[in-house]
């Protein structure tokens, strides 16, 4: 092959790659914009779409660059089609290894018999499927017959992966939607390929150059706003998963508040109680509801010790969960601070939680919790997992209520 058409060849996977990503990842900020978003004004609507696309151009042009090295190497080979499926298995290898055991990661499935050999069996056949694929796109990209019909089945495929990502297990089982986006991506880039047979170095070089600078504006713009940065991280399915691989896109310096002096002096607070032999328990009760407590109205007698409880203490009439799931609200409820700006805008921080405290002046501390806590977004707590959340005696184990109390 001539050398200046290899070239173009090379040229037009980068160049479809930072298109198919741009337009991707407008589409899927806009998918998001249009459901609503809290906070977001008009304006930064518009540049939330500029971030994803930025983002995913930067990313769809690395694909597209990785794709065209392959291409190199096969046609260098006796079977190129070949060898560019056994290529594109070997790199998918990873990923699809990883699902097929995350798949029984969780306490009920990893229970299940045999499921490792599952597994095996899964991630065989994941692999043969990506070499088939492969193959036949290579050959199609040399001049096979149905272009037109295999460009329209890689945009259904891209379209299906993107609407699953959004309605299927949303914020849950973080592998799952990672694979999801990375389908998404690869077969956006695929079909623009198919489309595009050919690019000139200069249109390849503009691309390229656009998707660094794009991708460098958003983590700009995400550095400086926290609303951004929420809804990039939190309510998109593609940027979303851009920065949780790389979180060093994100630009900019980190706000610094400074309390303000006061103005008047205040006069002092008053002493608060003093029980110096008292002890301090924290008991939570999953999924319990507000409306089914007698103590809050409910006219069965189904909680008559958390009654009592309430008639002798404080009773709060409100209360509000900073996640709609355990795993997140007792890490909150530990740390007294909010979960998104614990976890994922400040991840590299030392959080003191409320054991760590009380041990620090002398408390003795204990807690009896199940592995239930860090079930979910498990990589989001390893540290409270490794540490225990500071306590010092652990009962960390699956039991009845009876034996837990």
């Amino acid at each position: 092959m001539p050398e200046s058409r290899a070239a173009g060849r090379g040229w037009a996977w980068i160049a479809a790659g930072a298109t198919a990503g741009a337009a991707a990842g407008a589409l899927d900020a806009g998918w998001s914009v249009l459901k609503g978003i809290g906070g977001l004004s008009d304006g930064k609507a518009l540049r939330l779409i500029g971030i994803d696309a930025g983002l995913m151009a930067l990313a769809g042009a690395l694909l597209g660059l990785l794709a065209a090295l392959v291409g190199v190497l096969a046609r260098r080979t006796r079977d190129p089609a070949r060898t560019a499926g056994g290529l594109a298995a070997l790199l998918a290898a990873p990923v699809l290894v990883a699902d097929a055991f995350a798949m029984f990661s969780g306490h009920l499935a990893a229970s299940l018999p045999g499921h490792q050999a599952v597994s095996i069996l899964l991630a065989a056949a994941g692999l043969a499927a990506v070499f088939v694929a492969a193959r036949r796109y290579a050959r199609a990209l040399d001049g096979g017959g149905g272009r037109g019909l295999a460009v329209a089945l890689l945009l259904l495929v891209a379209a299906g992966a993107e609407l699953a990502n959004r309605t299927v297990l949303p914020r849950l089982y973080h592998w799952f939607h990672q694979t999801l986006a990375a389908v998404t991506l690869v077969a956006a880039v695929a079909a623009l390929r198919l489309a595009v047979r050919r690019a000139r170095s200069w249109a390849g070089g503009l691309a390229l150059a656009g998707a660094l600078v794009a991708a460098y504006v958003s983590g700009t713009a995400l550095g400086a706003s926290q609303v951004l940065r929420f809804a990039a991280t939190e309510r998109t399915a593609l940027a979303s998963v851009a920065l949780s691989g790389a979180p060093g896109l994100i630009h900019g310096r980190a706000a610094v508040v400074t309390a303000a002096a006061p103005s008047a002096r205040l006069p002092p607070l008053p002493d608060g109680p003093r029980r110096p032999d008292a002890d301090v328990l924290v008991i939570t009760i999953d999924a319990l509801r507000a409306d089914h407590i007698g103590a809050y109205g409910y006219p069965r007698n189904t909680t008559p010790n958390i009654d009592a409880l309430a008639r002798q203490g404080v009773r709060f009439t409100r209360a509000y969960s900073q996640a709609p799931h355990t795993s997140f609200s007792v890490s909150s409820m530990l740390t007294a601070k909010y979960f998104p700006a614990m976890v994922r805008l400040a991840p590299g921080e030392k959080h003191d939680t409320i054991a760590a405290v009380l041990r620090r002046f002398g408390w003795k501390t204990a807690a009896f919790y199940p592995p239930a806590v860090f079930y979910i977004d498990s990589d989001k707590l390893k540290d409270f997992a490794a540490t225990n959340f500071d306590f010092e005696y652990v009962k960390f184990e699956y039991i009845d209520a009876q034996r837990r109390v």
